[in-house]
């Protein structure tokens, strides 16, 4: 994961973890407090909207298989997120920008729509 670059950013913290496996969770609380910053409280998968909402997150980091990456992103934005910062199909592409209110999207969002939709021959 990216928790030494995000706790090196004074402006930045670590505030949750999303983790199913207990082993990986107590590492990265233990590598937390030994770089000086607060642990955690760790959410299991099935429990990442109640995440967002408890701990006031604003930012997520996805670290799980590309397949499994709109499962966190989607929520994310629902929850209020800004941008999803790329993406790895049209399929995808186009889900995460269906999830925008009254479909808004920003700069990079529309041109990463246009470049990957000039390049699918299914669409």
């Amino acid at each position: 994961m990216f928790v030494r670059g995000i706790v090196a950013r004074p402006s930045s913290s670590v505030v949750a973890l999303c983790e199913p496996n207990t082993i990986r969770a107590k590492y990265y609380n233990d590598l937390l407090s030994e770089l000086g910053a607060s642990t955690v409280p760790v959410y299991k998968p099935e429990d990442f909207k109640t995440m967002l909402k408890e701990e006031k997150v604003d930012m997520i980091v996805v670290t799980c298989i590309d397949a499994l990456h709109h499962l966190y992103i989607i929520p994310a934005l629902e929850a209020g997120g800004t941008s999803a910062r790329f993406s790895l199909s049209i399929v995808m592409l186009r889900l995460l920008h269906s999830t925008r209110p009254y479909g808004e999207t920003n700069d990079y969002e529309h041109y990463q729509l246009q470049s990957y939709s000039g390049h699918c021959e299914a669409d």
